[in-house]
């Protein structure tokens, strides 16, 4: 997103106003194609401009909806609060692993070289998800 300001400079006679507009990296840089965001000039304290943006956020939404970058964000959003989900559900069967009757037995087969720290948290997740 950009946005733009206008704010005084200087003092006395010279005092004037400049403008400063201010872009995020994400809004300039880009390849053919990408969205460009408009600068759009605004003046919350008397209203103006509101509008514009709202022109430009429904144009942005028809660019993303057009593209298919709507439903992509929609379905990473989706996949995301899914995995969230599980793994809090599995957090929550876990529980305290320290209480686990199979994490002493684990630790002591890896001590032992008998087995490694990777494939004792195989058997710990296998022996925690079929219980």
């Amino acid at each position: 997103m950009c946005t733009s300001s206008t704010r005084p400079t200087g003092t006395g006679p010279t005092r004037r106003r400049a403008n400063s507009t201010t872009c995020s990296a994400w809004a300039r840089r880009g390849g053919p194609g990408d969205w460009r965001p408009p600068i759009v000039k605004t003046v919350a304290a008397r209203g103006e401009g509101v509008d514009e943006v709202v022109e430009a956020l429904e144009k942005h939404r028809a660019w993303m909806e057009e593209r298919g970058v709507l439903a992509e964000r929609r379905l990473a959003r989706a996949a995301r609060e899914v995995e969230t989900i599980a793994v809090t559900a599995l957090r929550e069967r876990i529980g305290d692993l320290h209480g686990d009757r199979h994490l002493p037995t684990l630790a002591e087969r890896i001590v032992a070289g008998e087995l490694d720290p990777y494939r004792a948290a195989d058997e710990l997740v296998t022996a925690l998800t079929q219980a």
